[in-house]
């Protein structure tokens, strides 16, 4: 974007504005850049320039995804006994949903993330009580 452009494109707005296309599909790569460019370039009302590398590796962070596991609830209420651990079973564990929503406390703006973390309070609950696997 050229410095000359009437307008910039603050990052918690280009955030959010990326954000936008978590459930939109692509044919290709291009379509994508090009999609950007024409919204950033009419917002900037300058020409935006977008590169991507389609190549580019990306790592799953360590841990045991549990996003996608069939939860069995069975109660609405708060039950602490859900999060009883297997003392039989030690076993070290590390979690990582992919499912952690905030709102900023300064603008109220939606954020999304990984949270990876570390139990070795004994294995976690992985049937009878709280999920179906």
């Amino acid at each position: 974007m050229p410095a000359t452009s009437p307008a910039l494109i603050e990052s918690k707005s280009l955030k959010l504005y990326l954000g936008s296309f978590a459930m939109t599909r692509f044919a290709t790569p291009a379509d994508v850049a090009n999609a950007i460019e024409t919204d950033l370039s009419d917002q900037a009302g300058a020409p935006v320039a977008v590169s991507m590398n389609p190549d580019a590796a990306i790592t799953a962070a360590e841990g045991r995804n549990i996003d996608a596991l069939d939860v069995d609830c069975m109660s609405l209420e708060v039950d602490a006994g859900l999060l009883a651990a297997d003392r039989d079973d030690p076993a070290e564990e590390i979690l990582n949903p992919h499912l952690l929503r905030s709102l900023c406390p300064v603008t109220g703006q939606p954020d999304i993330g990984s949270h990876p973390f570390r139990t070795n309070a004994g294995a976690t609950p992985r049937d009878r009580r709280l999920w179906r696997q």
